[in-house]
């Protein structure tokens, strides 16, 4: 479910199946390396709509955790588990992060949430029955990670 209103109430009633969230992390930064930001950014967008799609009535997206790419490696990393904290005290044990971003491999502690770290590739240019298939193949290789925390919970 998407962090939109008319999901919001779905989530309400199905609360006791919802027991993953998957936060998208992606940086902004203006200036020489806008454009790889861009990028991250849409790709990741488009990978986390599509896991939220497979796994309708599982998992909560949340809206994107964004940063600065200067901002302090310490300050990233408490901020990161604040939110895998606060989902946790909410009755989300299997917290996700999701980036394009390699600076973030070292920083997510597996106590803390899984870490899903995809390089990313341009979609602007793609046909989108090219971009469905492209997600489609970058799928088949996470979606192993979500059900393989969930059947160690069992």
């Amino acid at each position: 479910m998407k962090w939109i209103e008319s999901d919001y109430k779905t989530f309400v009633k199905a609360k006791e199946y919802v027991d993953t969230v998957i936060i998208p992390l992606i940086p902004v930064e203006a200036g020489r390396n806008q454009a790889d930001s861009v990028r991250m950014s849409e790709f990741t967008g488009f990978l986390t709509d599509y896991l939220e799609r497979q796994f309708m009535g599982r998992l909560l997206l949340t809206p994107a955790f964004t940063y600065l790419p200067t901002e302090e490696k310490d300050a990233l990393q408490k901020r990161a588990e604040s939110f895998a904290s606060h989902f946790k005290d909410a009755s989300l044990p299997h917290v996700f992060f999701v980036t394009a971003d390699m600076a973030w491999r070292h920083l997510i502690e597996p106590e803390v949430g899984e870490l899903i770290w995809i390089p990313s590739f341009s979609v602007a240019d793609m046909e989108a029955a090219k971009r469905q298939q492209a997600f489609e193949q970058q799928a088949k290789q996470i979606i192993p990670l979500f059900t393989e925390k969930w059947n160690d919970t069992k």
